[in-house]
């Protein structure tokens, strides 16, 4: 494990906690002195608590959310770090937020979702509860009640935490359209496949415009990624 010149206490601190399982087998530098090499420092007792923390350290930053490492280090409690990805989305994209505090909005549009399995090679059903690895492929599809004529169909993808914001992917800023799928008019294009790359809790939002341009949207869906 190395250190980048441009890397900040938080890169640090994030790339030790990712190797930390590997502590007593590498070198792993001190986040705060580049000098110390963490191995070298440490009993075996010791090693086992800091991997134990610096675990725990690591679920608080992939959130990327400052108040989940510190209500971690001022609790000492098991931090529910689905309601600091939240709130990072909340804070992240405007629009997410917009949604989110218009209940009234919410309709019977709603989202289901299928991932691919490797092992079957073949989408099976995917459930917002269940956590997943990255680099699976999930499809996506809005049903919403025949009274509703169609005009257009987005999607909102709103990505959360450290790893996201480091590649520039966090999104949410604006909606994107279905996929194309051949010989079907554009009103009734309803999927959207997406890949998993980051770790964190994702939503994906679907708004349904009519013709008369009143707009309807889901629920927010979670993606929640290992």
């Amino acid at each position: 494990m190395t250190f980048c010149e441009d890397d900040d206490i938080v890169d640090k601190l994030h790339k030790v906690c990712s190797d930390i399982e590997k502590l007593g087998e590498i070198r792993l530098y001190d986040p705060a002195n580049s000098n110390n090499d963490l191995t070298e420092l440490h009993n075996d007792y010791e090693i086992k608590m800091i991997k134990y923390h610096l675990t725990r350290v690591l679920e608080a930053l992939k959130t990327d959310n400052s108040k989940a490492l510190s209500d971690l280090i001022n609790t000492q409690m098991q931090l529910d770090t689905e309601k600091y990805y939240y709130d990072y989305a909340v804070q992240k994209s405007q629009i997410f937020k917009n949604i989110i505090e218009r209940p009234t909005e919410y309709s019977d549009i709603r989202i289901k979702a299928r991932k691919f399995s490797k092992n079957y090679k073949t989408y099976v059903d995917y459930s917002d509860i269940e956590v997943i690895e990255k680099d699976t492929k999930l499809e996506f599809k809005v049903s919403f009640p025949g009274y509703i004529e169609v005009k257009k169909i987005e999607w909102l993808i709103v990505n959360t935490g450290y790893e996201a914001r480091k590649s520039n992917q966090l999104r949410g800023n604006l909606f994107e359209s279905s996929e194309v799928e051949d010989e079907i008019p554009i009103n009734l294009r309803k999927r959207k496949t997406e890949h998993t790359s980051y770790s964190g809790v994702h939503y994906v939002i679907s708004k349904v415009t009519d013709k008369s341009n009143h707009q309807y949207y889901s629920t927010p869906f979670k993606v929640r990624v290992s």
